[in-house]
């Protein structure tokens, strides 16, 4: 399977629909085998021609840095453009002036690479609340 290749586990209505973007397809299948196992349903896409193509999705996860002609925070901004949904960022590295770029979305959360299960779960726990009832989580350190 390629990054070009969409793939979806599950259906868990009980639980809201992750647009996960991610390039790195070892980090996509084990995000969404993670988000599976918690009972959300995961659509993962790696370019942008496949983000594009989504409607059906109510939180976005994304990595900062993706391949293609747009770079993540302009690609979800064409996708808030038709729907509006909580988005959090996964990163390597969070310089100033790309968390400066990014907190127009105003995410859900940041997240810093490698992070644990635990952090993604309580942003998505986050997502699903109450608009305003979360500040977004600053980076986790590499460790």
């Amino acid at each position: 399977m390629s990054t070009s290749d969409t793939f979806q586990l599950g259906e868990h209505p009980s639980k809201p629909t992750v647009l996960l973007i991610d390039t790195n397809l070892i980090v996509a299948e084990a995000t969404c085998m993670v988000l599976h196992n918690h009972n959300y349903h995961c659509i993962s896409v790696g370019t942008v021609d496949e983000v594009l193509q989504q409607d059906s999705f109510d939180i976005i996860i994304s990595a900062l840095h993706i391949e293609g002609d747009f770079d993540a925070v302009d690609l979800i901004k064409r996708l808030h453009a038709r729907k509006t949904c909580p988005v959090i960022f996964l990163t390597g590295e969070l310089s100033a002036r790309a968390q400066d770029h990014i907190q127009d979305l105003q995410p859900v959360a940041i997240i810093g690479k490698p992070y644990d299960d635990d952090t993604l779960l309580s942003a998505l726990a986050a997502a699903t609340s109450e608009p305003g009832s979360t500040s977004p989580q600053r980076p986790s350190q590499p460790q």
